[in-house]
């Protein structure tokens, strides 16, 4: 019964690795061909910092995959569609703009 219970926890963390994976793949090849395009375009985009983290989503029995670009203050979620065995995308927010959008008026 032990031994079932850690087999399913083990198989739980390593498909976890792989969706991690995953969406740092995706990340990363998002990044490819922006790049290219804003490239293109006459604006440099810098080399990203990147972090992942994975946290359960409300309301649902599903997880998400939060990657943040922390050098051009980017972030995309992703989820894994089970039933597709493929990534969604969740969202993506550019951070400077928000905290551009959030900074207090004075008066």
């Amino acid at each position: 019964m032990q031994s079932e219970h850690n087999e399913l926890r083990a198989h739980a963390r390593h498909k976890l690795l792989i969706v991690l994976n995953c969406g740092l793949a995706v990340a990363v090849a998002g990044v490819a061909t922006t790049s290219s395009v804003i490239g293109q375009a006459g604006q440099a985009r810098g080399r990203g910092n990147y972090t992942a983290i994975s946290a359960n989503m409300q309301g649902g029995n599903s997880s998400a995959i939060f990657i943040l670009d922390a050098a051009n203050q980017e972030m995309v979620a992703v989820r894994w569609n089970d039933s597709r065995r493929s990534l969604e995308g969740i969202g993506y927010r550019n951070l400077t703009e928000d905290a551009k959008s959030q900074a207090p008026t004075t008066r």
